[in-house]
């Protein structure tokens, strides 16, 4: 088990990092039309869109507290993952066994804390941009 923590810690890098900071993958194919036949690439396509496409600083901030949730969240997924690997693994042994039920408790509440403040991070950025929930 030892052996494959990096390897899964870097899979999960490789694949999921790229993904949050460089934006969808079909934004190149979005175009504004400024003037008769000249054409720009949109700006904030996609599901984060990047953040120089942010209208503003609390825009920019909100979105930086979203990829860090992001992030935090997928960690917390990834440890449900080897609790639950470890579980089935333990074959018996009580002090495995315990120790696996220990990360996939610590894991579910890590996720129910990142969920909640995600929902906290919407509703404050609503409430000061708009002034109503």
């Amino acid at each position: 088990m030892k052996l494959y923590f990096p390897v899964i810690i870097l899979l999960v890098a490789g694949l999921l990092l790229p993904a949050i900071f460089f934006g969808h993958p079909a934004a190149a194919q979005c175009y504004d039309e400024i003037a008769p036949n000249v054409k720009v690439p949109c700006a904030g396509v996609g599901f984060l869109g990047g953040p120089a496409g942010r209208a503003s600083f609390g825009g920019f901030v909100q979105q930086l507290i979203e990829i860090a949730l992001l992030v935090v969240g997928s960690l917390a997924v990834l440890s449900l993952i080897i609790g639950g690997f470890r579980y089935v693994t333990a074959y018996g042994n009580e002090e495995q066994l315990e120790s696996a039920k220990r990360i996939v408790k610590n894991s579910i509440v890590g996720l129910l804390i990142v969920i909640l403040s995600f929902v906290m991070v919407r509703v404050i950025a609503n409430f000061l941009i708009t002034g109503f929930i």
